[in-house]
């Protein structure tokens, strides 16, 4: 039985593991791209090769629930709390008189 939380979805990245009929296929990384309810399998291209296949559940392993993350890089926790953004008001003046911007790119003074 395959756990909740190892369940492949669209979009992951998953290795095959378990492949009786092509054993050779065994370790090959692929893209999951969508469920195929008729076949009770899952379509995925391989990522070394790019063929695609219909894959059953038990044979994927999940690798990284990001397709543009390199599996290679350790993904960073998430942020304990968001940080507040501070708004600070600026106005740029010479002397006493505010900067307009004028057509064609120069600045004259109000």
């Amino acid at each position: 039985m395959v756990s909740q939380a190892s369940l492949p979805y669209e979009g992951c990245i998953a290795s095959l593991a378990g492949l009786q009929a092509r054993p050779d296929l065994n370790g090959e990384v692929v893209l999951i791209l969508s469920y195929v309810p008729e076949k009770l399998r899952w379509y995925c291209r391989a990522i070394r090769t790019g063929d695609f296949m219909n894959v059953r559940t038990e044979n994927l392993h999940l690798v990284s629930e990001d397709p543009m993350m390199p599996m290679s890089v350790p993904r960073l926790p998430p942020p304990q709390a968001e940080a507040t953004p501070v708004a600070i008001p600026v106005r740029a003046t010479i002397g006493a008189a505010p900067i307009k911007s004028g057509l064609n790119g120069t600045a004259s003074l109000s």
